[in-house]
């Protein structure tokens, strides 16, 4: 694999990663923003945030080739090839899935411990809660449960994913 291919496979993992991050995050509070609100303002606040994460992501995936071009990053190394041949499939896999349910876990560790903080303090003092706010409650603890099942499940999910290759 030359330096150039890694690259835009690391720039491409990366606009996937943040996809599927930003799914459960980012977007679904834009579209409460546009579905709750429904002043001008909100609403175009709402669809323009759409439109530039839908822009960036496409660039990521789509346009990867010129980013490494645009910012050098294949140029001023001793060696053109990486090699990776004592690396087999499988263990490449489960170290992506490790790493993907790690992020998953991380990222929304804080989220979560935030979420159940405010819960209850506002349990406490007799405060309600809008049920838009227990969105991100929910969404931190499924992403987290994503993470350990693939973390869990590390030796399955690579199998599945090496058979779905050798076919």
């Amino acid at each position: 694999m030359t330096k150039r291919d890694f690259f835009i496979l690391i720039i491409k993992i990366f606009g996937l990663y943040t996809l599927i991050s930003t799914l459960f995050s980012s977007t679904v509070s834009a579209f409460s923003l546009i579905l709750f609100q429904s002043d001008f303002y909100s609403v175009s606040i709402g669809l323009i945030s759409v439109i530039i994460i839908g822009m960036f992501f496409y660039l990521l995936i789509y346009k990867a080739s010129k980013i490494v071009d645009l910012l050098n990053l294949d140029k001023h190394f001793d060696d053109e090839r990486i090699d990776f041949s004592s690396l087999d499939s499988e263990l490449i896999l489960k170290l992506s899935v490790f790493i993907l349910g790690g992020f998953l876990i991380v990222e929304n560790a804080s989220v979560l411990m935030t979420e159940v903080y405010q819960a209850l303090r506002e349990d406490t003092y007799g405060l309600k809660r809008d049920s838009g706010e227990n969105v991100y409650l929910v969404l931190s603890f499924v992403n987290i449960l994503i993470g350990y099942l693939m973390i869990s499940n590390l030796k399955a999910i690579s199998g599945y994913f090496n058979r779905l290759n050798s076919k």
